[in-house]
């Protein structure tokens, strides 16, 4: 990259963040002028000097809200502010430039570098809050403005020597220091206090004592007016008072107050000449205010950092307390605990023996001859027996079920026999009452003296109930809670299984999906509860026509899917679901009548169509959706066609998606003529796709695929993006305006950002609105009338011209029509096709007519043909037509030979086709 590239590149980045936010640079831009012309305007009396420089406090503040990125806003800023006060006051051209610039680059340079001293020296943000903030704040501003005010007053004496008033360059630099450093003093601190701010409670909480102040800054007003400029400096008390009562926030604006009222003092009290002498005691007198200002602004650092401190403080003898009460708590926790375990270990001998006694579990001590020798109470209660009743029998023999005696006598003849410690053993034992428990055992070999027999300990577990939950949570997870039919996990499970006995035995299986037809409706006239009991209903019916080894299943909403285990061929699967067909159809009865559902099935075989579930149902599905294509309520099996058709539609999406980054989309313009003069007046804008493999696509070969896919929405603002853009050619290739129209699908018209959509595009082709033409089709109008009426005022706003397109095809009524703010009405082409053969669609298309004459509406009809059609719209009064008649549809790229040939005489309403490819 060269050096010039490299500059340029860095120039961009630079004034990259007012492209980012252009609406804060300008009222930033904007606020800095405005405080600058005000500076300018506030001069002592006969004097061109200003006391204060307001721009420089807002500058500093400006940059330690929003760091280096408002650099270029305010260097234009100070540019803009200079050339308008200096170009006009001095003659010498190169003088003023050099003025204008250094003041421009100074004037950036100053907030900047006194930013960077104080980050650099403290690493803090805010320079109000600490005393070593502040003084770091107050000297780097001090520094800073010196070092530019030297240079600025020595430009200017260069470039100023005869400025009408005898000042050298010593007061030149004070003037200029004191201006800078007062504008500092007076909106820095108000500008940056504002997080500070405590909200308006504070305010009324402090109303009484602010009251007072005010109090007292009338009576300093009026000394100063009155009495003399010294009076002024009565404020030093009312400043201390707010360092010391308000918060830092007020604090700052008692300092702008004052230093509002000091600037008027100066201003208006006692007029100076400017004369070297007068203009010492004005800058002594500011001076003194200044550090007035600045003592007030230290002080209520230093209360600020205090009571910071204070809450510190307050905050780690909190932390501390709490700290020092959870040890003393752990303590005494430890002893409590140690206290408990010495007792504990007193008792843990009693509590042993009690221990199988007390025992919420049953325990059970047996014998290697499977003999009882304990049996403790939470046995008694379980299994009914006392302890009398079952000592000394034979636990497997009474409690154990036939099936599961000897896995019990196993395993615990295991631990018995084989030494292993324990065993876990799940079986049913039966209680006095004939209940089987299931139970839990925990098997533990009890070791004796030598001359003992061994025993086994059993502690049990009663999870009768859970193990009913557990197969509750199975049926759950495997079946439909709503009406009981398997869900998709199960019908998956079992038709993997079917198609494996399939595969086995030869025999074919099919899969039976279907829906309820318009069922949505049913749930939004009978509610979601009757929708309930509809799809139990249903449930009953399916399973009612299938054979028990089959099964129903609920896949979702109101899909069902039927698996036919072993079925005989296309036939035994038709025979299946038409009766399921019929068995939906049957009317269910209702209080105030009959309901009638209808149902759309698809259905595949298995091997057939496929070996797979996922593919078998997918086909399914596929017959499924084309019967419902075919008018609902119909069977249809599953053919190849219909994936190579699915294949089709998912290439067209694939390839769709490509096209606009391809530029493979076209538009294509046929001309609307005024019917009288054949002159053009307008454009409509016609989309087609020119396809890499397949040629020129028209709109309903891939629209369809579009608004399916959800790319209709980009693909309508990329054509009217294109169509603005060709427009603003047209209107330089057209001697007379020529308007652009384009159709609005029923989808991108009920799309919320239609408005803000065709707003934005407009904005950003810089396009005029009045040039484009919005056809709409009538119904997409009707069906949501009242919200149309909003969207198409919005539309109106704007400047658009609106047409309702195929205007009578629809069942709307007059009464809609006059609601609507409509421009144009667009006979639709099926009327102008039956002219003048068809005596009906000459009279609806000649009422359609009179009907927009008499309410002030165009007429447009398209798809004119014949010169007889032509004649008839003529003669009926409709002011403009389109079609073959007068041209094709032509690409862009012609439209400059048509405009050139119109320049040359050539008139669209005479001969037949007079512009064609």
């Amino acid at each position: 990259m060269t050096p010039n590239k490299l500059k340029e590149f860095n120039l961009i980045k630079w004034l990259s963040p007012i492209k980012d936010h252009p609406v804060r640079s300008i009222a930033l831009f904007l606020t800095y002028m405005v405080l600058a012309q005000t500076s300018v305007s506030i001069t002592l009396p006969d004097s061109p000097i200003s006391p204060v420089w307001l721009p420089s406090g807002f500058a500093l503040a400006i940059v330690y809200i929003y760091k280096e990125s408002v650099l270029p806003v305010l260097f234009m800023a100070a540019l803009a502010s200079a050339a308008s006060d200096f170009l006009f006051s001095n003659n010498n051209v190169l003088s003023t430039v050099a003025l204008v610039a250094s003041f421009g680059l100074l004037n950036t340079l100053q907030p900047y570098l006194i930013y960077r001293f104080f980050i650099n020296v403290t690493g803090a943000d805010y320079p109000f809050d600490r005393d070593r903030s502040l003084l770091a704040f107050y000297l780097g501003a001090i520094l800073v403005i010196v070092f530019t005010s030297s240079i600025f007053a020595m430009l200017s004496s260069i470039t100023q020597p005869d400025s009408g008033i005898n000042i050298n360059y010593t007061l030149r630099l004070l003037v200029f220091t004191l201006a800078d450093f007062l504008g500092i003093l007076f909106l820095t601190p108000l500008i940056l206090a504002h997080h500070q701010f405590r909200g308006f409670r504070y305010i009324s909480d402090k109303l009484l004592e602010w009251s007072a102040w005010f109090v007292g800054l009338g009576i300093v007003s009026y000394l100063s007016f009155y009495q003399g400029i010294q009076s002024v400096f009565l404020v030093l008390p009312l400043t201390i008072w707010a360092a010391t009562r308000f918060s830092q926030a007020g604090c700052a604006a008692a300092v702008s107050i004052t230093l509002s009222l000091a600037f008027l003092a100066l201003i208006y009290i006692d007029p100076i000449n400017s004369t070297p002498n007068n203009l010492y005691d004005l800058i002594i007198l500011e001076i003194l205010l200044a550090i007035i200002i600045t003592t007030t602004l230290y002080v209520s650092a230093l209360l600020e950092e205090r009571q910071k401190v204070a809450s510190k403080l307050e905050d780690i003898v909190l932390q501390r307390t709490e700290q020092l009460q959870k040890t003393n708590q752990e303590l005494s926790d430890e002893v409590y605990i140690r206290k408990q375990a010495e007792k504990s270990f007193r008792r843990s001998s009693r509590r042993y023996k009690a221990l199988i006694e007390t025992a919420g579990s049953p325990i059970i001590v047996i014998d290697d001859r499977y003999l009882i020798k304990q049996w403790n109470s939470a046995a008694e209660s379980l299994f009914g027996y006392s302890r009398d009743d079952v000592i000394g029998k034979n636990y497997i023999d009474c409690f154990v079920p036939q099936q599961q005696q000897d896995e019990t006598a196993w395993k615990i003849t295991k631990v018995i026999e084989s030494g292993v410690g324990k065993e876990n053993l799940n079986s049913e034992a039966i209680a006095f009452d004939g209940v089987e428990h299931a139970m839990l055992w925990n098997i533990n070999r009890i070791s004796n003296s030598d001359d003992e027999p061994t025993q086994v300990i059993l502690i049990g577990q009663d999870i009768t109930e859970i193990q009913t939950t557990q197969d509750q949570l199975h049926h759950l997870a495997h079946f439909d809670i709503l009406t009981g039919a398997a869900n998709r996990r199960l019908f998956e499970d079992r038709c993997n299984q079917a198609l494996k006995q399939s595969l086995r035995h030869q025999h074919s299986i099919a899969i039976i999906t279907l829906d309820i037809d318009f069922f949505k409706r049913i749930n939004d006239t009978f509610g979601h509860d009757a929708g309930d009991e509809l799809l139990k209903v249903i449930v009953n019916r399916l399973t009612a026509c299938v054979r028990n080894e089959d099964t129903v299943a609920r896949l979702g909403g109101d899909e069902f899917s039927v698996l036919l285990a072993d079925v005989s061929g296309v036939e035994g699967a038709e025979l299946v679901a038409r009766n399921i067909l019929d068995a939906i159809t049957t009317p269910i009865p209702l209080p105030s009548g009959e309901l009638v559902i209808t149902s759309s099935i698809g259905v595949s075989l298995a091997p057939d169509d496929a070996a797979v579930y996922a593919e078998l149902l997918k086909n399914a599905d596929m017959a499924m959706y084309q019967a419902k294509s075919s008018g609902r309520n119909n069977i249809q099996f599953f053919d190849p066609k219909m994936n190579e058709d699915m294949l089709q539609q998912l290439s067209i999406e694939q390839e769709l998606r490509h096209a606009i980054t391809n530029n493979e989309l076209k538009l294509y313009y046929q001309p609307i003529i005024d019917i009288e003069s054949g002159q053009i007046i307008a454009l409509e804008t016609l989309l087609r796709w020119q396809h890499p493999t397949k040629g020129l696509l028209s709109p309903d070969k891939f629209l369809k695929v579009a608004e399916q896919t959800g790319q209709l929405l980009a693909i309508g603002e990329w054509t009217l993006q294109n169509a603005c853009l060709q427009g603003k050619a047209v209107q330089a290739m057209s001697k007379t305006p020529v308007k652009i129209t384009l159709n609005v699908s029923n989808r991108q018209y009920s799309h919320p950002q239609l408005v803000k959509t065709i707003a934005r595009v407009l904005m950003e082709t810089r396009f005029n609105p009045r040039f484009l033409v919005l056809e709409i089709e009538e119904n997409t109008i009707t069906n949501k009338l009242e919200e149309s009426v909003i969207t198409l005022n919005k539309l109106k706003e704007l400047g658009l011209t609106l047409t309702i397109d195929s205007f009578g095809s629809g069942i709307s009524s007059l009464s809609h029509l006059k609601k609507l703010p409509i421009d144009i009405i667009k006979i639709d082409r099926t009327f102008i096709k039956g002219i003048p053969s068809d005596e009906n669609d000459m009279i609806i298309t000649e009422t359609l007519i009179n009907i927009a004459h008499q309410m002030n509406l165009r007429t447009f009809a398209a798809g004119i043909e014949t010169r007889e059609q032509e004649a008839f719209l003529k003669i009926n009064g409709c002011q403009y037509v389109q079609g073959y008649l007068y041209s094709n549809p032509l690409p862009s790229e012609l439209l400059p030979q048509l405009f050139q040939e119109i320049r040359n005489g050539l008139r669209l309403n005479e001969g037949s086709q007079s512009f064609s490819l």
